[in-house]
């Protein structure tokens, strides 16, 4: 959803929200027309922004039986519909940061290799969110278990060097984590 769409979402919130009010006030088992009406044009309106989000309305099914008035419960059934609809629409667009996933196949652990992946995932929503000292830490967790798993699979060579620990550091001739 565009940034235009959602606030048209949010803008249709609030006013049908505002229509629950008024038809609860009361509890009246009926609607006056010129309240039902503003609903019917409410939805008019977010059906024509949003064609796929509402069932089809039609407010000639909710006349009373004297058709004077339209009863209240199916029209607060619909507004109740509208707003779900309407708040997960929102919700959905205003948690759902973009996001993209990386496979770090290079990693042999997978237990390893299965915290990378979630960390970086977590690295981007934190960056989206303005969180620079989280980026950084995590950033600092991923290329420590990179180097780590680079060094797992170089193991060999890397104890042949003259830097390397000897002794009680070494477990099964690798390093000790």
């Amino acid at each position: 959803m565009t940034n235009d769409e959602l606030q048209k979402a949010r803008d249709f919130f609030h006013s049908l929200t505002g229509l629950e009010t008024i038809m609860e006030s009361g509890k009246l088992s009926v609607v006056e027309p010129p309240v039902a009406e503003l609903l019917n044009g409410e939805l008019s309106r977010i059906k024509q922004e949003f064609p796929s989000l509402l069932p089809p309305f039609d407010l000639d099914s909710h006349l009373s039986r004297d058709r004077r008035y339209y009863q209240a419960q199916g029209l607060r059934s619909v507004l109740a519909i509208a707003l779900s609809r309407l708040r997960v629409a929102i919700e959905g667009s205003e948690n759902t940061p973009v996001t993209e996933r990386k496979i770090f196949s290079f990693i042999p652990d997978s237990a390893i290799r299965n915290i990378v992946e979630r960390d970086y995932l977590e690295i981007q929503r934190a960056y989206l969110s303005g969180c620079w000292k989280s980026v950084i830490i995590l950033a600092g967790g991923v290329i420590e278990a990179i180097l780590l798993g680079q060094l797992q699979q170089k193991a060999g060579p890397a104890m042949k060097s003259p830097n390397a620990p000897k002794g009680k550091e070494l477990v099964n001739g690798g390093l000790c984590i």
